[in-house]
């Protein structure tokens, strides 16, 4: 029998800084190690990354790390990581290498990093023992060539992680789906199915094919037949890449990727026939500017595209200009928070002049799994116990109203916060909570990682969120709360309603604290760790409010103890 723990380190309530630990017994399995950018680097900080402590504690245990999509979300918190355990296996697809390994290679221009990963490719379908547990890839399908989900085989059955995924009966070589093999695999022994939320409250229906972009661009191409075509998407999204280029062979217009990682990405693809298109005409970079019908693909993450098309139209590029006669294509969606940067980002395209600002349809999704995609799986490989990943709480509820539809039992899909554990223990999920402790870990202009910058995010927090002012006075000796008042301030504007729903989560936190207190308070005549008190109101306040007002305020605690008898 298995005693099994799973718990995140980000990608709980956020989109972004994915990184999860799986314990299978004494042995740890790693999913991928991302960062969060924010909007913009006004306070000086530039990455938020995991906290990575309690993995950097425990990496005697720990057999490997596995990136399943090569995305800057799921990998580039790698060099923070690897500087504290540097010969960690990364284990990836053959393209996911490519990836990984250029944006070391990057690092390295920059003089950022001195070392290289301990990157270890491996094929779909094949298992290997890693461990104590047998570890299979297999394909999936979604936005990003060739990649990957795991099958991790334990003792009460298979744990299946699958971070981004739809259902696609394209026989694409690079875009293969190898989910119907699971059971093959498993024989149908599914403990426990992690996986990424997607598009499920976008929208209802499977994401295929409203995820193809092969229409608008080929009708964009089509027509915009007059001058050049600036084409901007993000970077994780090479299939919208692979599908302009394959439009433009078709169209024989001239095709370049203005972004040194991608292309070397896509070179990859070609020379591994993932990508077969002989009639396709490419340009140097040095010939972007002087030919008349280039179709230009702009690329990077959503901030750094942003700036990289600023830079084009204000004239500061060194290799290319806006002309009048450019057209402009942005072929991603807009990203919450980025909301400003993109507003005045289309304001000066439009003052460019060029001939046209076309944008891509709403009608498009994200290449990832939506509602009836989710239902599929669920219904396929019948899991005990689901955990949705890579998304805010409120994603969370939606996944859990649609999946519950289908096979699995409500009381069955496990909603977690990062640091929150999950506990499985001989197959069956253990009531208990269990909470690894986190910390802000900001990435400052200089690159260095800077816990102290939490005052500067607690700043923001509250001139967006608001804040919370809990007052408690607590008898240490019937280990309760005797007297206590809450204020919040600036976080929602306090309608009767919203006064009833404040008074619940009072009432309920309440609860909580005096719980914690007869848990904790072991001997009356011994102070109590005020610091992780505060800590775990700090928590559930947060959780509560966020799940009644999508908000995050910041929590500030004054605590009076009564000791005596």
């Amino acid at each position: 029998m298995s005693n099994i723990n799973f718990v995140g380190f980000g990608g709980f309530n956020e989109k972004g800084k994915q990184c999860y630990a799986l314990s299978v017994d004494n042995d740890i399995y790693l999913f991928n190690c991302g960062i969060l950018t924010p909007p913009n680097s006004q306070l000086g900080i530039r990455k938020i990354i995991p906290d990575f402590s309690w993995i950097i504690k425990n990496a005697s245990k720990i057999k490997g790390l596995f990136i399943g999509t090569p995305q800057y979300e799921n990998y580039a918190g790698l060099p923070f990581l690897l500087k504290n355990i540097p010969n960690l296996p990364i284990y990836v697809s053959d393209v996911g290498a490519v990836v990984i390994n250029n944006y070391f290679s990057y690092l390295d221009i920059l003089d950022k990093v001195n070392f290289k990963p301990n990157v270890r490719i491996i094929d779909p379908l094949k298992s290997f023992k890693l461990g104590e547990c047998f570890i299979t890839p297999f394909n999936i399908s979604n936005f990003s060539p060739k990649s990957l989900g795991f099958i991790i085989n334990t003792r009460n059955g298979a744990v299946i992680f699958i971070d981004d995924f739809m259902i696609n009966s394209n026989r694409n070589l690079a875009f293969d789906n190898q989910m119907p093999y699971i059971n093959r695999i498993t024989k149908g022994n599914n403990l426990l199915l992690i996986t990424g939320v997607g598009n499920v409250g976008i929208n209802k229906g499977f994401t295929s094919p409203s995820h193809s972009t092969l229409d608008f661009l080929t009708d964009t191409i089509s027509t915009c037949n007059n001058g050049r075509i600036l084409i901007a998407c993000n970077e994780f999204d090479m299939y919208t890449v692979m599908t302009i280029a394959s439009v433009c062979a078709h169209k024989k217009r001239p095709f370049i990727i203005y972004s040194g990682s991608i292309n070397k990405e896509f070179d990859f693809l070609i020379k591994k026939g993932y990508f077969v298109n002989h009639k396709l005409k490419t340009i140097r970079k040095e010939q972007m500017q002087t030919t008349n019908d280039a179709v230009i693909v702009l690329t990077g993450i959503h901030q750094r595209l942003i700036s990289k098309i600023h830079a084009i139209i204000n004239d500061e590029d060194p290799l290319i200009k806006i002309l009048p006669s450019d057209y402009f294509v942005y072929a991603t969606h807009q990203v919450n928070g980025y909301e400003k940067l993109e507003a005045k980002m289309f304001d000066d395209i439009v003052c460019s002049n060029v001939q046209k600002v076309i944008k891509l349809p709403k009608e498009i999704i994200t290449a990832t799994a939506s509602a009836e995609d989710h239902k599929f799986l669920i219904d396929l490989i019948r899991p005990k116990y689901v955990i949705p990943i890579n998304g805010l709480y409120m994603n969370f509820v939606q996944y859990q109203e649609v999946i519950s539809k289908s096979y699995i039992r409500n009381e069955n899909i496990i909603k977690l916060g990062n640091g929150d554990v999950a506990w499985i223990n001989d197959g069956n999920l253990n009531p208990k909570n269990k909470y690894i402790k986190q910390q802000l870990q900001f990435v400052n202009s200089n690159g260095s990682v800077d816990p102290g910058s939490t005052t500067i995010f607690e700043r923001k927090q509250m001139t967006s969120d608001g804040a919370i002012i809990v007052n408690l006075f607590i008898d240490k000796n019937n280990k309760k709360i005797l007297l206590s008042n809450f204020e919040p301030i600036g976080v929602v504007n306090l309608t009767n309603e919203n006064q009833e729903i404040i008074k619940q989560i009072n009432t309920n936190c309440i609860e909580l604290i005096n719980e914690y207190l007869e848990k904790n308070i072991t001997d009356v005549s011994k102070p109590i760790n005020t610091k992780d008190f505060k800590y775990y109101i700090k928590k559930i306040f947060t959780k509560n409010y966020e799940k009644k007002f999508e908000k995050k305020p910041l929590i500030i605690s004054a605590l009076v103890f009564k000791n005596k008898k």
